[in-house]
């Protein structure tokens, strides 16, 4: 098992009470719907969160992500994934900007072996 870390933050956001980010993560795609758990995520500092998870790291494979997002439209996003534990450890990462009040990011994120 290896730990990996997926960071969110969110810029320009004048009402930070007003934010809520929750997130996601499909560990077998091809398996049933029931697979996915909810990450939980820790505030760090201003709008930005944390969270960290395990998988199987026995052959390279893809994981789902999913980020539910309620804050202003025009904030700017940004997302990074990465291995906590190898020097190359960015995965992935992703940034836009907010276009309506509630927002789901859905992807997929590719690990080499």
């Amino acid at each position: 098992m290896e730990l990996y870390e997926l960071t969110f933050a969110l810029e320009e956001s004048t009402n930070q009470d007003q934010i809520r980010v929750r997130a996601w993560i499909d560990s077998d795609m091809d398996a049933g719907l029931g697979n996915e758990a909810e990450l939980p995520l820790v505030k760090a500092s201003g709008a930005r969160w944390s969270g960290t998870f395990t998988l199987r790291a026995n052959k390279p494979f893809a994981f789902a992500y999913r980020i539910g997002l309620l804050t202003e439209p025009g904030a700017r996003w940004s997302l990074v994934i990465r291995r906590r534990e190898r020097a190359e450890s960015v995965l992935l990462e992703d940034a836009d900007v907010v276009t309506t009040r509630k927002e789901w990011l859905l992807g997929t994120c590719d690990v080499g072996s």
